[in-house]
């Protein structure tokens, strides 16, 4: 079905840009894959008002997972960009989740924002196996520096995409800010 989707937005110069939500927003997943999402006790709300939607950073066998995603999204989508979200992640999963946390004492870490881009850059590289280029919200800036070619999608403010622009990313504005 998608491939008539794609075909029939082709016809009409239309590029369709695949987009699936990671490390937040993922309540699909980890709602059928458990073993994905972060092992701790207290359910935190995301702002959308759900709970278990954030995967485990700290959990290696997740990037075999979402190689197969990325793989099969490469394989549909003509366009040489995905978009893995990277927004609204509510880390405070992360800092009770022992995997995460035992993981980032090995690598060093000292706040959650590095799993988040630890994750982005693990991302991007999968991404980029499969010959596409990384797109993200805003939040994908925080924490560390993007490959050259990933796409920033700044919601948040202006400011951010300023920040996304002076940081020499590639920058779509689409400020929500007011809406």
């Amino acid at each position: 079905e998608v491939k008539k989707v794609i075909k029939y937005a082709a016809e009409r110069n239309i590029e369709i840009i695949p987009k699936i939500d990671m490390p937040g927003h993922s309540k699909a997943v980890i709602g059928s894959y458990p073993e994905t999402g972060c092992k701790n006790e207290t359910e935190f709300v995301s702002v959308n008002g759900e709970v278990k939607n954030v995967w485990c950073v700290g959990n290696q066998d997740n990037y075999k997972m979402i190689d197969g995603i990325i793989k099969e999204l490469a394989a549909l989508f003509p366009s040489k960009i995905i978009h893995i979200g990277g927004d609204e992640v509510n880390m405070d999963n992360w800092k009770e989740c022992p995997v995460c946390q035992n993981f980032m004492k090995e690598q060093g870490m000292e706040k959650e924002v590095e799993l988040q881009s630890y994750f982005v850059r693990r991302v991007e590289n999968i991404v980029a196996k499969y010959g596409k280029k990384s797109a993200g919200w805003d939040e994908i800036l925080d924490g560390g520096k993007l490959k050259d070619e990933t796409v920033v999608y700044a919601w948040k403010s202006v400011k951010r995409a300023i920040e996304s622009i002076k940081k020499n990313q590639l920058t779509v504005l689409q400020v929500g800010e007011y809406c």
